[in-house]
């Protein structure tokens, strides 16, 4: 009956089974068998701690922030251009990882060390049979079996992924791999598990659904046209707010632009000063998350093309590298349905109405003619002011003057208000050449006018002496005058006609 016990008390311990504990404690096994336990085990521990291999002597590679050797080599590398920084990091990820899968391969192998001889123990050739884990339910059991089918169907999706990448990243090639699969699996909570079970919902869903693709962050992803076409609705926040877009940094060492996934977390609490966006103007930015990373940024810079895989990867491995959970499948989609159901919604009028009351508020800022009409009066003024030798409304006018002058800054001409500025210097000219000729003309009337007068005889009173007026001025007489012809009479004119009438 003892040799039974200790037989079930056996099985109990290699099921794992700690519910019935209190059962093992009634059922007790021998003094004999107890220190027979104890020697096994303390003669494990020994062999354990005796190992040359253990996971003390094993060396961390990258022991400062599991990236960087020392000090000095995390300085190195920040000094290097991004790409040759980011390709080596992920190479160091690689190692650190084979690394943790070394140290668990060690501790399994030493606990199997540690396990007594199982070649002649009958308890052991009895696990070996086939039996019913105690405390497994069906339920775990068809959990675990929907978690082994995602995660093959996760095994062919990134499979997929890398058969059809045109990206040679280094990141996809660990993601790919055996040893990434394996620690994937690792790191994972199984249905069963005590740390599974104390999940949320919620929690459970996200760690059982599928990693995000490409193809999600892209139907998430906002354009810059798109801001720029719904940037005065009244729902622009809805909009943003949860969306990615793809945001330009800068350039690289060689000329090449860098762009990173980012996150819209919300709009600016503060209005800024209105500046251009896509032949508009807004006076609005947005607050973008990369990693742990969060700062307000102008909407001009936001590109119109897609996610690329590179820079997707680097999106995850830095919200890993940060502690944080990357952007679930399941969040996206929702908000990619989201997206499109506001973005294909007709305009009411109320929402018309609204936009152009807000462009109209903020076309009421100063044209540039506006500021430069402004600064040359108050130059005018300015230069006044140093006649008079009135230093202090010159020192108040110099100060209005330099805050035009960063008022200024942000203003630009625009291309109509060049157009209506090309259209009225042409219009002056055209009233300059007018009034001129106009003025001509106008001359040479009054002189042709005045030139006739003059030539004109006046009839006086008979008797009368005609008095010279002093002051005036006579016109010249005529260079030559052609006599009068003399009159033909009725018969002259008869006689020079030769008719010859027959009666």
């Amino acid at each position: 009956m003892s040799d039974d016990n200790d037989l079930s008390d056996e099985l109990l311990a290699l099921a794992g089974d700690s519910e019935d504990q209190p059962r093992r404690r009634k059922r007790s096994s021998s003094s004999q068998h107890k220190s027979s336990s104890k020697r096994r085990k303390q003669e494990a521990e020994d062999e354990y701690a005796d190992d040359p291999e253990s996971e003390e002597d094993e060396a961390n590679p990258y022991p400062l922030e599991g990236k960087y050797a020392d000090e000095l080599d995390r300085q190195r590398l920040l000094e290097m251009p991004e790409t040759e920084r980011e390709d080596i990091l992920s190479q160091r990820m690689e190692e650190m990882q084979r690394f943790q899968d070394k140290v668990n391969l060690d501790r399994m192998l030493k606990a199997q060390k540690g396990s007594p001889d199982t070649s002649s123990d009958p308890v052991a050739r009895a696990a070996k049979r086939k039996h019913t884990s105690i405390g497994v339910t069906k339920e775990k059991s068809k959990g675990l079996e929907q978690l082994k089918e995602k995660r093959r169907a996760k095994q062919d999706n990134m499979s997929r992924r890398t058969r059809t990448s045109t990206d040679d990243s280094p990141v996809k090639r660990r993601s790919s791999s055996p040893e990434s699969d394996s620690s994937d699996e690792e790191g994972q909570f199984r249905p069963g598990d005590e740390s599974f079970d104390n999940l949320t919902p919620r929690q459970k869903k996200e760690e059982k659904e599928e990693p995000p693709t490409i193809d999600d962050f892209n139907a998430a992803r906002l354009t810059r046209e798109q801001l720029a076409k719904f940037c005065h609705v009244t729902w622009f926040q809805e909009l943003i707010q949860g969306a990615y877009v793809r945001y330009l940094i800068g350039n690289d060492e060689q000329g090449a632009s860098i762009y990173r996934v980012c996150e819209i977390v919300d709009l600016g609490a503060d209005l800024v000063k209105p500046y251009d966006f896509e032949g508009q103007i807004t006076d609005q930015v947005l607050e973008l998350r990369h990693g742990k990373d969060t700062k307000l940024f102008s909407m001009e810079r936001v590109s119109n093309s897609p996610f690329t895989d590179r820079e997707v990867d680097r999106l995850i491995r830095i919200c890993q590298a940060d502690g944080l959970k990357p952007p679930t499948k399941s969040r996206l989609e929702k908000k990619s349905q989201r997206l499109q159901q506001l973005t294909s919604q007709r305009f009411t009028d109320s929402d018309i109405t609204k936009m152009m009351e807000r462009k109209a508020a903020l076309k009421q800022q100063p044209s540039h003619a506006q500021l430069l009409q402004e600064k040359s009066r108050l130059n005018q003024a300015r230069n006044l002011a140093i006649s008079r030798r009135d230093t202090a409304e010159v020192a108040e006018l110099d100060v209005k003057i330099a805050e035009l002058e960063v008022l200024a800054v942000g203003v630009t001409r625009d291309q109509e208000e060049d157009q209506w500025a090309k259209v009225n210097e042409r219009n002056r000219r055209l009233n300059l050449e007018q009034t001129k000729r106009a003025e001509a003309s106008a001359a040479a009337k009054r002189k042709a006018l005045m030139a006739s007068r003059s030539s004109t005889p006046k009839t006086g009173t008979p008797g009368a002496k005609s008095e010279p007026k002093t002051g005036a001025k006579l016109s010249a007489p005529p260079d030559k005058v052609t006599p009068a012809a003399p009159q033909t009479t009725f018969d002259a004119m008869v006689q020079s006609v030769s008719i010859d009438i027959d009666f």
